[in-house]
C-alpha cells in the first residue's frame, strides 16, 4: 500500500473512533438529560409540595395573627378588668376601714352597756323540779357541768343576780322536767345545788373583785314547813317516829294515842301537816327518813334556817308571797326589826298570803281580791315600785303578769317547759 493510502486509511480509523467517542458522548448527554429531567421533576414536586407548605404556613401565620389580636384585645379587657378590681379593691378596703370603725363603736358601747347593765333571774317554786331549774341556769349559761349533777357557777358571770322564790321541796306527783326516774329525788338534788352555788359565789367574790354576782334563796311556805316538821320529827322516839308513820292516814287515831301528852299532839299534828303535804316525797328523795335526818342534821337544816324573808333589786320586791293584813305593809328592812313574836307573824304574811288573788289564806275559798289602787298603795308602803312572787299557783306557760305590771307571779310549778323571769337593768 502505498504511503497515500496508509493516510487515507489512518484518516478513516480516526474518523471512525472519533464517531464512536461522540456516539458515547451523546448517550451520556441522554443519560445526563434523562437525570436532570428526573430531577427537574423531583424539584417540580419539592416546589409543589413547598408552595403547599407555605400555603398553610400563611394560613397558620394569619390563623396566629388573628389570635394575637384577640390575645391583644384579651389583655386590654384584662387590664380594663384589672383597673376595675384595682378601684373595687380601693372601695373594699375603704368600706373595710369603715366597717372596722363602726365595729369597734359597737364593741366599746356593747362594753360600755355591759358595765353599766345587770341582770336578773328569778325563778318561782320548784316543789322538787331540779331539772327545771337547771335548765334555767343553763339558759343563761350561769352555771357549768363538770360532771354527773355536778355543776359549777361559771366566774365569767359576773354581774347577775338570782333569786329563787322558795319551795324548793315537797313535790305532790305534778309533771316534773327531766327523766321520771329521777324525780322522787329533786328537793334533796335542789338543796345541794343551792348550798353548792351559794358557797362558790362567796369564794369568787373574794377572789374576784370584778366577780359582783349575788345568788338569793328566799323562804317559802313549804320550806318552813319543812323546818317545823323536822323539829316536830325530833321530838318523838324512833318507836314513836315509825308508829306515826305508819299510821299517817289515820290522825284521830293518832290524837287519841296520844291524848294525854298534849305537846306531843300538837307536834304529831304539825309534822303530819308537812308529811301529808307533800313531806313523805321529801324524806324519800333523800333515800328514807335516817338519810334525811342527817342531812337535815348536816347542812341542810343551817340553809333552811337562814333563807332570806325577801329581797329588793331595783325597786323590785321579790319574796314568796305578798302580806295580806296591811300591818305589814312596810319596807323590808322595818319587817326584819320586828320582834321574834311580830317577826314569826310576818313571815306567816310573807310565805303564806293570798288575798291579793282573791284566796283566803288557809281555806283556799274565794274572797274579795285586792284591787288595783290597794295594790299600788301596798307598794307604796313598802316603798318599791313592784313585786315579783310566787306561791298561788297560775296555768301558765309563761311568767303572770297583773296590776299593770306592778305583781308578777312565778308560780309555773308542775308545767314543764314552762319560762322564768330574765330582765335586765341599768345600774
Amino acid at each position: 500500500m502505498s504511503k497515500k493510502q496508509d493516510n487515507t486509511v489512518s484518516s478513516l480509523e480516526l474518523q471512525h473512533e472519533s464517531a464512536e467517542n461522540d456516539s458515547k458522548d451523546l448517550k451520556e448527554i441522554k443519560g445526563d438529560s434523562r437525570k436532570i429531567k428526573e430531577d427537574v421533576s423531583e424539584v417540580k414536586e419539592d416546589s409543589k409540595e413547598i408552595k403547599e407548605d407555605a400555603s398553610e404556613v400563611k394560613e397558620d401565620s394569619k390563623e396566629i395573627k388573628e389570635d394575637a389580636s384577640e390575645v391583644k384585645e384579651d389583655s386590654k379587657e384584662i387590664k380594663e378588668d384589672t383597673s376595675e378590681v384595682k378601684e373595687d379593691s380601693k372601695e373594699i378596703k375603704e368600706d373595710t376601714s369603715e366597717v372596722k370603725e363602726e365595729s369597734r363603736k359597737e364593741i366599746k358601747a356593747e362594753l360600755l352597756s355591759r358595765i353599766n347593765k345587770r341582770k336578773i333571774i328569778a325563778v318561782g317554786d320548784l316543789h322538787g323540779d331540779y331539772f327545771r331549774l337547771i335548765r334555767f341556769l343553763k339558759e343563761e349559761e350561769i352555771v357549768i357541768l363538770k360532771n354527773k349533777d355536778v355543776f359549777q357557777w361559771n366566774p365569767d358571770i359576773k354581774n347577775i343576780d338570782v333569786v329563787t322564790l322558795g319551795d324548793y321541796c315537797d313535790w305532790r306527783g305534778e309533771p316534773l322536767e327531766g327523766p321520771i326516774t329521777e324525780w322522787i329525788y329533786g328537793a334533796r338534788k335542789i338543796l345541794d345545788l343551792l348550798i353548792s352555788l351559794g358557797e362558790q359565789v362567796e369564794r369568787l367574790r373574794e377572789d374576784d373583785k370584778e366577780f359582783t354576782s349575788n345568788i338569793y334563796c328566799l323562804l317559802g311556805n313549804h320550806d318552813q314547813m319543812l323546818l317545823e316538821g323536822y323539829e316536830s320529827y325530833k321530838f318523838f322516839t324512833e318507836e314513836e317516829i315509825n308508829f306515826i308513820l305508819e299510821n299517817s292516814s289515820l290522825p284521830n287515831m293518832l290524837i287519841q294515842e296520844f291524848a294525854s301528852q298534849r305537846e306531843k299532839v300538837e307536834m304529831i299534828l304539825k309534822f303530819l301537816n308537812w308529811y301529808q303535804q307533800g313531806g313523805e316525797k321529801t324524806i324519800a328523795s333523800y333515800g328514807g327518813i335516817k338519810a334525811w335526818e342527817e342531812q337535815m342534821e348536816g347542812s341542810h337544816k343551817k340553809f333552811l334556817a337562814n333563807l332570806m324573808l325577801g329581797s329588793v333589786i331595783n325597786k323590785t320586791l321579790f319574796s314568796h308571797s305578798l302580806p295580806d293584813s296591811n300591818q305589814y305593809w312596810r319596807p323590808l328592812e322595818e319587817i326584819l326589826q320586828l320582834s321574834d313574836e311580830e317577826k314569826a307573824e310576818a313571815v306567816m304574811e310573807f310565805t303564806w298570803g293570798r288575798r291579793i288573788w282573791g284566796y283566803d289564806v288557809f281555806s283556799g275559798q274565794p274572797v274579795l281580791p285586792l284591787s288595783s289602787q290597794q295594790v299600788e298603795n301596798m307598794l307604796f308602803q313598802m316603798k318599791v315600785e313592784r313585786a315579783v312572787v310566787g306561791h298561788t299557783p297560775m296555768r301558765s306557760l309563761v311568767p303572770v303578769i297583773a296590776f299593770n305590771g306592778k305583781i308578777i307571779n312565778l308560780d309555773l310549778h308542775g308545767i314543764p317547759g314552762s319560762k322564768t323571769l330574765v330582765e335586765e337593768f341599768e345600774i
